[in-house]
């Protein structure tokens, strides 16, 4: 039999641990040349990764409530301290905890010396393919919500979509010129959280209404869970590749 475990508990043994050694990590280590954290100009970055938190937990309440008092998901007898709307608070530390673990992670890689030229960045088509790639992903949420079992899925590619879109339109080439960057900066955070999130599910913290999934798993994580984790931690990354840019640019 599994033990039970409360959401505080998971904190505990998955985010705070995580959190403390790449944050030490973090301050010990930086990387040679290059990096997100490069010229910040002091510790500008930390300002930023705190205004991501927040702007995370801003654009994510309203979704994260309203998907519970849908019964997208539930939580187990017992296991949260209190709710705040609908969702429990451990639910909200999560949302500010998750981009921190990832900014604490790409603070130690190092970037591609330089950016794509200005000529290179002025391009339209980039921009264009960006912005219709991240349009794309909300229509394709749009049709999902018309079915019961897509509907979680929809629901996260149409809230994933806008900020996406925004991304991919402003940034399309910085992205892709540091593309290593982003993708080992977003799948290293993401694989620890599917493994923790497994964990969650198996142990019946949380529990996923058969009726709004697919059904489909990821070594056994639903992939509507795993396609979340994926997408909040490249809005972190891409954010942050993003500040590094612009910072640039201004100096």
């Amino acid at each position: 039999m599994l033990p039970q475990i409360s959401y505080l508990q998971f904190h505990i043994v998955f985010l705070l641990p995580a959190t403390l050694v790449l944050a030490a990590s973090a301050m010990a280590i930086r990387p040679e040349g290059n990096s997100v954290r490069s010229n910040d100009r002091g510790h500008i970055y930390w300002l930023v990764v705190v205004a991501l938190m927040l702007v995370a937990l801003l654009y994510t309440t309203p979704w994260d409530n309203y998907l519970i008092a849908r019964g997208v998901w539930e939580y187990g007898e017992g296991r949260v301290l209190r709710t705040v709307g609908h969702a429990p608070i451990e639910e909200y530390l999560f949302i500010l905890v998750q981009p921190l673990m990832t900014a604490f992670w790409l603070a130690q890689l190092p970037l591609r010396e330089g950016w794509p030229n200005v000529s290179q960045q002025l391009r339209p088509v980039p921009r264009l393919i960006g912005c219709t790639t991240g349009v794309l992903v909300g229509c394709i949420g749009l049709y999902c919500l018309q079915g019961l079992d897509t509907f979680y899925l929809g629901a996260i590619l149409v809230w994933a979509a806008p900020v996406l879109t925004l991304q991919w339109t402003v940034g399309p080439c910085q992205l892709l010129y540091h593309y290593r960057v982003v993708l080992f900066g977003t799948l290293v955070p993401t694989i620890y959280l599917w493994g923790a999130d497994r964990v969650a599910i198996a142990v019946g913290i949380w529990t996923l209404a058969d009726t709004y999934t697919t059904g489909i798993t990821l070594a056994g994580l639903p992939i509507e869970e795993a396609i979340f984790f994926f997408v909040t931690n490249l809005f972190v990354v891409q954010g942050l590749i993003l500040y590094r840019w612009v910072i640039t640019r201004w100096a």
